[in-house]
């Protein structure tokens, strides 16, 4: 990816390029990693949230019907969203692993190729440390920076839509202070 130096640190203009090495895989990709996100959204906070509030106004109320609420929500999110969320981590590794392969294959293919001059200016240990370096960034980019990412969007997205269906006022004000933030 850096061929200046070999720090093995991808630069921000190559996170394109890092995305379209996925190539016709890059739709599939997307189309289960929103999910996935969205499940783990989904389950693992707001689900929770939901839980601990009718846990709470059960204690407060003494009603046993939020109790057994919380408890058919609990259930559901673990019994339903748990497999789908193991499902779709599966798939989402799927797409990572074959394009890491390829793009392993390839760049390994490249090297073996190199006239032997190149192996003669530079010590070949380099080379491979520089390699191995790339696809670790390359690696690291798909299985943690894009789906986080898409985590903190979709998160994001879902606590702002819940403050303006809350309050429609206070949801303007949040989203006021969000952009400002993003802007300083």
């Amino acid at each position: 990816i850096n061929g200046k130096g070999g720090s093995g640190m991808i630069q921000q203009n190559d996170f394109f390029r890092v995305l379209l090495l996925m190539k016709e895989r890059l739709a599939g990709y997307f189309a289960v990693l929103f999910p996935y996100a969205l499940l783990e959204v989904l389950c693992q906070n707001m689900v929770m949230a939901i839980v601990m509030r009718d846990a709470l106004n059960a204690g407060f109320t003494g009603d046993d019907s939020l109790v057994w609420r919380a408890l058919l929500t609990a259930l559901v999110a673990f019994f339903v969203g748990q497999p789908l969320y193991w499902l779709l981590n599966y798939m989402s590794n799927a797409y990572i692993i074959k394009t890491m392969t390829e793009v392993q294959s390839a760049a390994f293919s490249r090297t073996l190729h190199l006239p032997i001059p190149r192996f003669e200016q530079e010590h070949s240990g380099s080379m491979l440390t520089r390699l191995t370096d790339n696809m670790d960034s390359i690696n690291l980019i798909y299985e943690r920076l894009i789906p986080v990412v898409v985590f903190h969007f979709i998160y994001t997205s879902l606590a702002l839509g819940f403050v303006f269906y809350f309050d429609w006022r206070m949801g303007l004000v949040v989203l006021v202070l969000s952009l400002g933030n993003i802007v300083i």
